[in-house]
C-alpha cells in the first residue's frame, strides 16, 4: 500500500463532524460503525480510528462485532478505537 498521512486531515475535518454523528447516533440509539485509514507509514504501518456504538436499548448488530474483530486483525499497523456503548 502507498504510503500517505492525513491524520491533519482527519483531525481537522472528519473528527469535528463523527463528533456529530456520534452524539445524534447516542441520541437517538442508533447503533454504527465507522473506520477511518487516516495514515500509511514504514514506521507504523497503517493508523486506523474505528468507532463503533452497539447493544444500545437493546438494539445490537452482530455484523457490527464481526466488522470491529476483522479491523482489528494484527496487519502490521496499529488501531486506535473508540466502542461506545449507552
Amino acid at each position: 500500500m502507498k504510503l500517505f498521512d492525513k491524520e491533519d486531515i482527519y483531525d481537522n475535518e472528519i473528527s469535528p463532524l463523527m463528533g456529530e454523528i456520534i452524539a445524534i447516533c447516542k441520541e437517538n440509539n442508533i447503533p454504527m460503525v465507522a473506520s477511518f485509514a487516516y495514515e500509511n507509514c514504514e514506521e507504523n504501518g497503517v493508523g486506523c480510528c474505528t468507532t463503533t456504538i452497539n447493544d444500545v436499548d437493546g438494539i445490537k448488530v452482530d455484523n457490527f462485532v464481526n466488522a470491529v474483530n476483522e479491523i482489528r486483525k494484527p496487519s502490521g499497523g496499529f488501531v486506535t478505537s473508540v466502542m461506545i456503548s449507552k
